[in-house]
């Protein structure tokens, strides 16, 4: 008798358990619903007024104008007091510096002619030419005279150069037939 309650014992114990199981898993189905979302138009902020804009875009203003006080008002350009009770302005600033360029320019000019002069005079005292050109056909020019009174002298070493990258092609009798030769053009100095 015992065998026999203890197996009907298990048997509903079994039983009891697989109907649980069964239960849970025939509820497995079924989820936590979630609440419904309120509709798209709420979930974004009211929209500003132009009240609102201009106070905003006023205190960012404010922010900026104080930064720039703290962090770069030192640093930046402004009117100097000059000795004849007028200011440096940038108008006169660009004068000084259009006056500053021409009396360099007239400065430069200056000397150029002096130093043309000069190997004029030198060419006409030793009959040397102003330039030549050499058998591996280096240019050569008597730029100008230095302190010493001796020529200085500037080539060129550019004709592997040109035929390197084809230039000699642009020259008089090159098979381009630019007939380039540069004569009377300065490119440097």
């Amino acid at each position: 008798m015992k065998t026999i309650k203890g197996v009907l014992t298990r048997s509903l114990f079994i039983a009891s358990l697989m109907a649980v199981i069964i239960t849970l898993i025939s509820a497995s189905h079924i989820q936590a619903q979630m609440p419904p979302l309120p509709p798209a138009p709420t979930n974004l902020p009211p929209p500003l007024t132009p009240e609102q804009i201009a106070t905003m875009q006023a205190a960012l203003a404010a922010q900026q104008a104080a930064l720039y006080q703290a962090e770069y008002q030192a640093w930046a350009v402004q009117d100097v007091p000059m000795s004849y009770n007028s200011f440096l302005t940038q108008e006169a600033l660009d004068n000084w510096s259009s006056n500053s360029l021409l009396s360099l320019s007239a400065s430069i000019t200056a000397d150029n002619a002096a130093q043309q002069s000069a190997v004029s005079n030198f060419m006409q005292a030793t009959g040397f030419p102003q330039s030549w050109t050499d058998t591996n056909g280096n240019v050569f020019l008597i730029d100008r005279i230095d302190e010493s009174g001796a020529a200085a002298i500037k080539t060129t070493f550019n004709t592997e150069s040109a035929n390197t990258v084809s230039a000699d092609k642009l020259w008089i009798g090159g098979s381009s037939g630019f007939n380039l030769s540069g004569t009377n053009i300065k490119v440097g100095q």
